[in-house]
């Protein structure tokens, strides 16, 4: 991920965080998960034929509530320094996810739900520092595993969708399913 991404996602989570603790009247009651995960999805414009990328999210929870808010930056390209359209350079996303415990498995319980955010990708190969954006739509549903409190993992599979024409031409064409693994911290 680009190094400016993970420092402004953290810094936006730390605000979050802190926030939420001056606000509540027992901070114990909220539960929060960072997560950092790693996957990605494939791709036939790319020469690989696939891109990979991570996630860095915070789920915020009221500690006996099914809902929760997933604030998450992601990326996924072919190199550190992305050149091409179909590369994601920068992605924020908020979404709203539902959990529930399995019955299956002890510490475990999974999550679906869905958000909006943004997304930028290179405009130009010739002109790498330039970017595009446009709006998403992601739809997530996934596990959560945590047999070590509070260290956990969890997996999941998210459906992506954005797209932008600019001048008739298709800048930004995402329609893509992205599986992530990755481990949590419960906090």
């Amino acid at each position: 991920m680009n190094l400016n991404s993970h420092k402004l996602m953290t810094i936006i989570i730390v605000m979050i965080v802190t926030i939420v603790n001056v606000q509540a009247a027992s901070p114990t009651e909220y539960r929060y998960t960072l997560r950092y995960g790693t996957g990605g999805f494939n791709d036939a414009r790319s020469p690989l034929n696939k891109l990979g990328g991570d996630q860095l999210g915070l789920d915020i929870r009221i500690k006996d509530s099914a809902l929760s808010l997933l604030l998450a930056s992601e990326y996924y390209t072919n190199s550190p320094d992305p050149t091409h359209a179909y590369e994601i350079s920068r992605m924020y996303s908020i979404n709203l996810l539902y959990h529930a415990d399995t019955l299956l498995i002890n510490n475990a319980s999974i999550f679906m739900g869905g958000g909006v955010g943004r997304l930028s990708v290179p405009e130009t190969e010739t002109n790498p520092g330039s970017y595009i954006s446009s709006d998403l739509l992601s739809l997530e549903a996934g596990l959560y595993l945590r047999p070590y409190q509070p260290f956990g993992f969890f997996g999941l599979i998210k459906y992506l969708y954005a797209e932008k024409n600019v001048a008739g031409h298709n800048d930004i064409d995402f329609n893509e399913l992205i599986f992530l693994i990755g481990v949590s911290y419960d906090f």
